[in-house]
C-alpha cells in the first residue's frame, strides 16, 4: 500500500511539473472589483442577464454569483468573464457614456480591457474604444474617458479605480 501511495505521489508530482512547464506565463484571477468612488461592484443584470450594473458587494460566489468574475489575461489586455454564465463584459462603442454589456466571449477588442495603475485601484481601458470603465453611484455601468492627471500617469478618477 505504501509503495502505491508513493507511487501515486510520483506520478502527481511530475504531472505538476509538466503542467507547470507547459502553461502560459499569464494568470487568472477569480473574484469581484469594486469602484473606489461608488463603493459598488460590477454585476451581471440580474432582471436582463444582458447588462452590466453596478450593485452593492454582498455576498459570495455561491449566493451571489452575478457579481463575480474570472479575469483573463492574455499577457497584454484581460477580458471579463462571468461566474454566472460565462459571458464577457463587451463595449463596441468609440463615445464617452457608452453602455457596457455582456455578451458571448468572442475575444474581440470589445472585450479586451488594458490594466493600468490608478492612485487607488487600478484602471481599466478598453483596447478598441480607448474608454476607461466607469460607474456611478446610482448602479449605471459604463465607459468614459480616462482620466490619467496623476502622478506618474495613473487614473485619478476614482468612480475609475478598482480593487
Amino acid at each position: 500500500m505504501q509503495k502505491i501511495s508513493k507511487l501515486v505521489l510520483a506520478v502527481a508530482m511530475a504531472f505538476g511539473l509538466i503542467a507547470a512547464a507547459s502553461g502560459s506565463a499569464s494568470a487568472n484571477t477569480f473574484g469581484s472589483w469594486e469602484s473606489r468612488g461608488s463603493n459598488r461592484c460590477f454585476s451581471v443584470d440580474p432582471s436582463s442577464f444582458s447588462g452590466l450594473i453596478g450593485a452593492y458587494c454582498q455576498g459570495t460566489a455561491h449566493d451571489n454569483p452575478f457579481r463575480y468574475f474570472t479575469e483573463i489575461s492574455n499577457g497584454y489586455t484581460v477580458k471579463f468573464s462571468s461566474y454566472f454564465d460565462g459571458q464577457c463584459i463587451t463595449e463596441d462603442g468609440s463615445s464617452d457614456w457608452d453602455q457596457v454589456y455582456m455578451s458571448d466571449c468572442n475575444g474581440s477588442n470589445a472585450q479586451q480591457w488594458y490594466v493600468h495603475g490608478g492612485v487607488n485601484g487600478q484602471a481599466f481601458m478598453n483596447a478598441g474604444s480607448g474608454m476607461c470603465l466607469d460607474g456611478n453611484g446610482s448602479g449605471s455601468m459604463y465607459v468614459h474617458t480616462c482620466d490619467y492627471s496623476g502622478p506618474a500617469g495613473q487614473n485619478t478618477n476614482l468612480y475609475q479605480n478598482w480593487h
